[in-house]
């Protein structure tokens, strides 16, 4: 039997300006936080480019042990 994914979703996370997470729907990317605009959540690689959107149900922080990690020069 499969599990429908409202049923396996994961509770929101709300990540800080810049903090890198890891984008489970497109393959687990790593990207910083650029913001959220209408229920999406807009990430950017961490050397720049152009930045793509996913849902907040499909982020996880990307931190190490030592803590979360951002990019340099995030404001």
């Amino acid at each position: 039997m499969s599990r429908r994914k409202s049923e396996l979703a994961r509770p929101d996370y709300r990540p800080e300006l810049g903090e890198l997470v890891r984008d489970l729907l497109h393959g687990g990317a790593v990207g910083a936080y650029m913001g959220t605009v209408g229920g999406r959540i807009y990430l950017r690689r961490p050397d720049g480019g152009i930045e793509w959107t996913t849902y907040p149900s499909e982020i996880e922080p990307a931190g190490s042990v030592d803590g979360p990690a951002t990019v340099t020069g995030a404001a």
